[in-house]
């Protein structure tokens, strides 16, 4: 099975096949137990891939944070990924 415990990305869901390829990639990449974290700034393709991860088992833990840019924050999703 996987090889890490976590796994981080951060606004890589730009076009569906990317939902659908990193949804295939993530559970080959985590151990058991593992978690994966997803920054999302809230894209279109996001729900696509979460939905797939929920097909496969995963439950997503969100929480919503706020990245400074500059002279402006903003508001990113986290999608914290488990079995």
């Amino acid at each position: 099975m996987g090889l890490f415990d976590l796994v981080l990305a951060a606004d890589v869901l730009y076009e569906r096949k990317n939902a659908s390829a990193l949804a295939d990639l993530v559970p080959r990449l985590l151990g058991s137990g593992g978690e994966a974290v997803f920054a999302d700034p809230r894209r279109d393709e996001a729900p696509v891939f979460l939905a797939a991860m929920k097909q496969v088992g995963y439950e997503d833990a969100l929480e919503e944070a706020t990245v400074e840019q500059g002279a402006r924050g903003v508001k990113v999703l986290l999608h914290r990924l488990r079995r």
